[in-house]
């Protein structure tokens, strides 16, 4: 017996009716990428137009606030002043007339024979507590309020181990305890510490002709004086030898504003005679720290 053979008939047609539809398929597809591709760089660019925008609101809207308040800003300063001073032969300057008192000893005997000494040392308290004075002005363009100007608690004894390097003899010269004791061997002269200043209410200089006069702590005159006398000679590289001084204030505001003073002292001058006196011109020159 023949089997029978199967034949199988391939259509061409239908095979190649399903290869176009799936070329078809293929480039449809690949069209919406390419749509979407564009879609989304056309939306990132309006993003990123958008985005400038924005800043460009922000930064228009910041430097508005910045005039705006630029128009209430105070700015306080302080004027350098120079100071002129001699001493005698023994040291003492005119203001000095506590030096004439005399330190007064006495002795008393008691019944079982033993002695006591007593050492009266006249003390001196200075009342003014002041030699020198700054100007203060308001420079900005808006009122200044609540000014408080406050020495740095340090600057007495910078001055002091400065001086005591310059003179050893001075090591003892200066004591700070509550108040400030110099000892000037025949007499004590105490002074009180420096305290805050305060002023309510500075107008800019440009709308007042008030002035605002700060007072230089007399412990600092004479410590500054006292380096002098010494033959100290202060230049460029006397570094440590500096005031520091702290302003603050507010605007109308109320926005809370501090300026850092550091306060240089400068020699222009220095004499010292044969038989000791001398005379001294200095400055003390404000730079300031924002």
């Amino acid at each position: 017996m023949k089997r029978k053979q199967k034949h199988v008939r391939f259509s061409k047609k239908s095979t190649y009716k399903k290869t176009a539809s799936g070329k078809e398929a293929e480039n449809v597809k690949g069209g919406i990428m390419d749509r979407m591709s564009v879609g989304d760089i056309i939306n990132s660019v309006i993003a990123f137009l958008t985005l400038l925008s924005v800043l460009g609101v922000v930064i228009t809207i910041k430097e508005m606030r910045n005039d705006r308040n630029a128009t209430y800003k105070p700015d306080v300063l302080i004027n350098p002043i120079e100071i002129t001073f001699s001493w005698d032969k023994d040291g003492w300057e005119d203001w000095q007339s506590f030096s004439k008192q005399s330190v007064e000893a006495s002795s008393e005997e008691k019944e079982d024979g033993t002695i006591v000494g007593r050492i009266r040392v006249p003390i001196v308290t200075f009342n003014g507590n002041c030699f020198n004075n700054f100007t203060a002005a308001n420079v900005g363009v808006g009122t200044a309020k609540n000014v408080i100007f406050t020495w740095n608690e340090g600057n007495t004894k910078r001055l002091s181990d400065f001086l005591a390097v310059a003179d050893n003899t001075k090591e003892d010269f200066c004591t700070i305890d509550k108040s400030i004791v110099f000892d000037y061997h025949n007499t004590l002269l105490m002074l009180d510490k420096e305290l805050p200043f305060r002023i309510m209410y500075m107008l800019p200089a440009e709308r007042s002709e008030d002035t605002y006069t700060i007072s230089l702590p007399a412990q600092y005159t004479i410590l500054i004086h006292e380096v002098f006398k010494s033959g100290c000679i202060l230049n460029s590289a006397s570094n440590d030898l500096y005031l520091l001084l702290t302003i603050s204030y507010e605007d109308l505001q109320e926005r809370q504003l501090k300026d850092y003073v550091m306060i240089f002292i400068n020699q222009k001058r220095c004499i010292l005679n044969e038989d000791g006196s001398g005379t001294a011109t200095y400055q003390l020159v404000p730079s300031y720290a924002k």
